[in-house]
């Protein structure tokens, strides 16, 4: 084996390590995921109340979201790569802790604590549990795009875990106990996962002095997962409660949970297991062009399945939550990649993202009084409509592939010039047909993370490149490679 690929598979083994404390970003999804968890009081269903809870909950979640989207707006948006504050950290996992007795307020041992303190007490568990993902994604978005998927399902698996652990504890103390136990691993692990990343110096281009630009270039990344994602929490919020939506059997209630907790375990160790097993390429783009819309649209047809198939209703709900694991873990990581890539604040991105996913999911829950079970019509009016999105999707993004096309125009066409001289260069270098391509983007002036998206490697594959590059070209930096590209 030569040096150059030993360097590269080195260089991959390394990327490809799993990171144990970004692990702990399940259990903050855990720890969503058991108070978002219809209970019983005594056998008397309380869904009004319940409801209102997680309402709460929701719009706490969506006020801090808000919160940090002005504060990233009013700071510099395109250079925002600043880690979480530990004191942020810390005060967030510890307003969660304590706003979490909101959340179990209605029964054993809390059952003296007022409606309108557990209101509140689910107001903060909101918003505080929201400033720890937000920190988590600010987190995630310094690992490597092909690191994101992997860790991600991992964590998944342990959220599926933890939150089978909560059903098995039943109600009262002990289910309070494990989220608050969740809560406090997650912020540990934060912690720790904060001294294992090394800080990014997005590039100083046009890009990151021009905070709207950024934006827009990480929306034009962004959208299609995100209308994916927003219908999904719609979805979500509209048939969590099965006693809400009219099925009064309690026991078809239990397997609904049950299948929560087994449709993301599934799917968490299927995606880790794909990306394990994935090589120089980041499967993070594999997963958004075949995976992610099909789950997408089996989350909106699921419902009217189960309604007219009640026998396979469990299978259903199986697949449902585990379609919705893959959306959550591949919009998280998409949302990670794209901050990473445009560069814009982690903070922007993720903070606008849950806003918006914290109204579709309240949207939803505000739905069930209206629609009922009706809602699976309003599936398959989403379903259309996501179709619809998809076809949009394609055009453009056949435009755009048109577009980047590099047309015989005049000589000073300025696209067409760089790519001349770069074939020039290339050929008078000996470049490979890869590093051509990777030439390419490196004389328009992309970063590596940009580069890595569009040609499917990895960021560590792009750095190969570029060394290999500079050595056969006798280059020392980007401004070198500037130079003899402009043929200064």
């Amino acid at each position: 084996m030569g040096a150059g690929t030993q360097e590269n598979a080195a260089a991959e083994g390394s990327c490809r390590r799993l990171r144990a404390p970004f692990w702990g970003v399940g259990c903050a999804w855990a720890a969503f995921l058991c108070a978002v968890r219809f209970t019983d009081l005594g056998g008397v269903a309380l869904p009004v109340a319940l409801l209102s809870d997680v309402t709460a909950m929701a719009l706490g979640a969506a006020v801090a979201a808000a919160a940090m989207v002005a504060g990233a707006v009013r700071g510099r948006i395109g250079a925002g790569f600043a880690m979480p504050s530990r004191g942020l950290l810390v005060g967030s996992g510890g307003a969660a802790a304590v706003g979490s007795i909101g959340l179990f307020g209605w029964y054993d041992g809390f059952a003296a604590v007022p409606a309108s303190a557990a209101l509140a007490l689910c107001v903060l568990f909101g918003a505080a549990l929201m400033l720890v993902a937000i920190g988590w994604g600010a987190l995630y978005a310094h690992l490597e795009p092909e690191q994101l998927l992997p860790n991600g399902a991992v964590a998944l698996v342990i959220a599926s875990l933890c939150h089978a652990a909560h059903e098995a504890a039943g109600f009262g103390t002990a289910a309070w106990l494990i989220v608050v136990v969740l809560v406090v691993a997650s912020t540990g692990c934060a912690l720790a996962a904060q001294k294992r990343v090394s800080p990014i110096v997005p590039v100083d281009n046009e890009v990151t002095r021009d905070g709207g630009r950024a934006a827009l270039r990480a929306l034009r990344v962004l959208w299609m997962p995100l209308a994916g994602a927003c219908l999904s929490c719609f979805i979500f919020g509209l048939t969590w409660d099965p006693i809400v939506s009219s099925e009064q059997d309690m026991r078809v209630a239990h397997q609904v949970w049950g299948a929560m907790v087994a449709g993301p375990l599934i799917m968490g160790l299927a995606v880790a297991a794909v990306s394990a097993r994935s090589r120089g390429t980041s499967p993070l783009r594999l997963f958004d062009q075949t995976v992610y819309p099909v789950a997408v649209m089996l989350l909106l047809v699921i419902p009217v399945i189960n309604q007219a198939f009640p026998d396979l209703r469990f299978a259903g709900n199986i697949l449902s939550s585990g379609s919705f694991a893959v959306v959550a873990l591949c919009m998280w990581s998409n949302m990670a990649a794209a901050a990473r890539t445009v560069p814009i604040a982690p903070r922007l991105v993720f903070s606008a993202a849950f806003v918006l996913f914290a109204l579709c999911f309240i949207a939803g829950l505000q739905s069930i009084a209206v629609v009922g079970t009706d809602g699976r019509t309003l599936c398959l009016v989403m379903f259309a409509v996501y179709l619809g999105l998809m076809a949009v999707s394609f055009a453009l993004d056949n435009r755009e592939e048109k577009a980047s096309l590099v047309p015989e125009r005049a000589a000073d066409d300025t696209r067409s010039y760089i790519h001349r001289r770069c074939d020039e260069i290339a050929q008078s270098g000996g470049l490979s047909p890869r590093e051509i391509d990777v030439l390419y983007y490196l004389a328009r002036g992309y970063n590596h993370a940009y580069i890595a998206k569009k040609l499917y490697i990895s960021e560590n594959t792009v750095r190969t490149h570029v060394r290999h590059i500079y050595g056969k070209l006798n280059l020392s930096s980007r401004e070198d490679l500037i130079d003899l590209v402009d043929g200064a």
